[in-house]
C-alpha cells in the first residue's frame, strides 16, 4: 500500500492530490479519466499496511491543512513541493522525520 502525490498543473496554478492506493499508477490512470488537465504521479511513500497508509495520509492532510482546497486536493506550496520531492527521490528518512511529529 502506498500514499501517493499527484499533480495537476497549468502555468498559472499548481494543485496536488494526496491519496492512497495499492497501485498508484493505476489510480492515476483512473483519476485521469475525469480530469481535464494532465495528471502526473510525483512520488509515493510506501506504507506497511492499509492502516499505516491511512494514518500517513491523514497525517499529511493535517500537516498541509492550511493549503487544502477541498477533499484530497491542496495548493502546491514550496513546503509541500519540498516534501513531495524528498519522497519522490526516495528520501524516506526525511519523509519519516516529518511524519514523526504526528506519531504515525
Amino acid at each position: 500500500m502506498y500514499v501517493y502525490f499527484v499533480s495537476a498543473e497549468t502555468p498559472s496554478w499548481q494543485r496536488l492530490k494526496i491519496g492512497r492506493a495499492a497501485d498508484p499508477v493505476s489510480r492515476v490512470a483512473a483519476l485521469q479519466v475525469g480530469s481535464p488537465l494532465p495528471l502526473k504521479l510525483l512520488g509515493v511513500v510506501k506504507a506497511k499496511s492499509l492502516e499505516h497508509a491511512k494514518a500517513i495520509e491523514k497525517s499529511l492532510h493535517k500537516m498541509f491543512a492550511a493549503e487544502r482546497l477541498g477533499g484530497e486536493w491542496f495548493r502546491m506550496t514550496r513546503n509541500i513541493r519540498a516534501f513531495v520531492e524528498s519522497s519522490a527521490a526516495g528520501d524516506q528518512a526525511s519523509a519519516k522525520k516529518a511524519l514523526e511529529w504526528f506519531e504515525v
